[in-house]
């Protein structure tokens, strides 16, 4: 589990705790990968900075 920013159809990774102000931005997603899936893994498939 951690948080990522979506701009312009570029994910980044934000890291596994961001302050409120970044949780609460509109750009701001939780994500949670389901099972089999690992950090890399999805950074990878879907080129995630």
């Amino acid at each position: 589990m951690g948080y990522v920013d979506l701009r312009s159809k570029t994910l980044t990774w934000l890291g596994e705790a961001v302050d409120a102000a970044t949780r609460d931005g509109l750009h701001t997603r939780m994500l949670l990968l389901g099972r089999g899936w690992t950090l890399g893994a999805f950074m990878a498939r879907t080129g995630m900075y």
